[in-house]
């Protein structure tokens, strides 16, 4: 049985990924089975000592660590990403899911990779020579090939990957319209939330848009992680409660010191809810008890 170690981080699935495409440069190189872990065993993420010049392979910045849309791609992602967009999306969003499929989804990301390479190396020698039309056509084989291979749900390892990749992705869609948020002293907006998976990194985008140059955080209690946003700045994960909050109050929604923006947030709900359409199933359905302590409208 063929096993890697990782530390858990996006940097460390990513260096894995590239390990392999560096491995097999050429179609046909190595089979799967060769070079693919059959299983991944976690291990905890190495601090470096304050003044190492030399960093861990795998660790990742202990202080604002970055978004995923600004994180730094190694050869691999930014080859899968470049043959297949919405491949690399469910790459990202699988492993946000955390949940254990890690030799799974590195092997999805091989799958669409050595796809595209296959058809795009068929595609650029079936003329009997490399020109500039046969380059053209290969990269669109390449990337025909690639979007196959990613939405493939017969293979077991591509319909897991989707799957976890769903779920991460529609608890981020329900996160952008259930958080709740409230002005602290300060004058910072702040939601409380403790999501099944990570995905605090995929909401810096939409609520940078929908604040624009109002400060906003978003504290997952969960992982006792922060995103938060000032005006003219980038959304940053920070790490526990930041030096911004500390001085704050962080209260979560339905507290005994709740501001008047819930009582009157509150009023409006009751005031248009229609008692006769009231349907408990739905309401569960679209708003799951887990996430009710966070939302003052279902709170006493």
């Amino acid at each position: 049985m063929i096993e890697s170690v990782y530390d858990g981080s996006l940097d460390g699935l990513f260096t894995m990924l590239d390990g392999i495409c560096r491995d097999a440069s050429a179609p046909g190189a190595l089979t799967q089975e060769a070079i693919l872990p059959d299983r991944i065993r976690r291990v905890p993420q190495v601090n470096t000592t304050e003044g190492s010049s030399q960093p861990e392979l795998f660790s990742e910045p202990q202080e604002r660590p970055r978004p995923i849309e600004n994180q730094t791609l190694h050869a691999g992602a930014e080859e899968l990403f470049e043959v297949s967009a919405r491949a690399y999306d469910e790459f990202l969003h699988a492993w946000m899911s955390e949940l254990p499929i890690e030799a799974e989804i590195i092997r999805f990301g091989w799958k669409v990779i050595a796809a595209a390479r296959d058809a795009a190396w068929t595609t650029a020698r079936g003329g009997g020579g490399v020109s500039a039309v046969s380059l053209s056509m290969a990269q669109i084989a390449a990337r025909a090939a690639a979007e196959k291979a990613g939405t493939d749900r017969g293979d077991p390892v591509v319909r897991t990957v989707l799957a976890a990749a769903f779920k991460a992705r529609h608890e981020v869609d329900r996160f952008r319209g259930l958080l709740r948020f409230t002005p602290n002293p300060a004058g910072l907006y702040i939601a409380h939330c403790a999501p099944d998976h990570f995905i605090l990194p995929a909401l810096g985008q939409y609520f940078t848009l929908r604040f624009g140059e109002t400060s906003w955080a978003i504290i997952d209690e969960k992982r006792r992680l922060c995103l938060l946003r000032a005006p003219g700045e980038e959304a940053r994960l920070e790490t526990g409660l930041p030096e911004e909050l500390r001085s704050g109050e962080t209260r979560s929604p339905g507290s005994a010191a709740a501001d008047p923006w819930e009582a009157w947030w509150r009023h409006y709900h009751h005031s248009i809810h229609n008692e006769s359409r009231h349907n408990p199933k739905l309401q569960k359905q679209f708003m799951p008890i887990r996430y009710w302590k966070y939302l003052p409208e279902v709170t006493p």
